[in-house]
């Protein structure tokens, strides 16, 4: 993964909120990175993941967001690293089969994005690390992965952590983790050396 390249930050349902502003000036991006949200330009505030959840849905899902960032992508000349969370994850995974966006996506970074568990027969073009938590609640984690891990282009690893370590809103956020992963997305090292 090339570190000096332009960065694309896809949230989780959350969407672009202070959090994400902490998340970006960590990393120490060598660009400013362009920051994709569900619900647009907007900043909303959440009190629980439930309530997020439910906008999520009514702003018309992962597919809305899906499309949302597809189109995002087709206004770029450069060639782009991704970063998403969750549903931010998932958006992503679901247009890595897209031949027209090889020339955009140069590396994608995927964290605990739960839904590619419908979109397992999907095969990359592009350079992908999947970061998995230990175990997904709705879900049984281990088939997934041993799907997706065969494919070429897919670097995956599922660390001890629980979906949404690296959200600080949430009670399970890491902060080890977190400062970790910021460190490793934002210097030149590579993300091989994961907890």
């Amino acid at each position: 993964m090339d570190h000096s390249l332009p960065s694309v930050i896809v949230t989780d349902i959350f969407g672009h909120n202070h959090h994400v502003d902490t998340f970006i000036s960590q990393c120490n991006f060598q660009f400013s990175p362009i920051v994709i949200s569900p619900y647009g330009e907007k900043r909303l505030t959440f009190e629980s993941p439930e309530q997020a959840y439910a906008c999520f849905n009514q702003y018309g899902g992962l597919d809305a967001y899906t499309l949302a960032l597809e189109n995002m992508l087709l206004t770029l000349e450069l060639p782009h690293r991704l970063i998403g969370f969750s549903a931010g994850g998932s958006a992503i995974w679901r247009l890595l089969n897209q031949k027209r966006l090889t020339t955009i996506i140069e590396h994608a970074t995927c964290f605990y994005p739960g839904q590619i568990r419908h979109y397992v027969d999907l095969e990359p073009l592009m350079d992908t690390t999947l970061i998995f938590p230990a175990f997904e609640p709705h879900f049984d984690l281990k088939p997934v992965i041993e799907t997706i891990e065969k494919k070429q282009h897919v670097d995956c690893h599922k660390t001890s952590l629980e979906h949404g370590f690296m959200n600080q809103q949430l009670s399970i956020f890491n902060q080890q983790a977190y400062l970790q992963y910021c460190q490793l997305i934002g210097n030149k090292c590579h993300t091989n050396s994961i907890i």
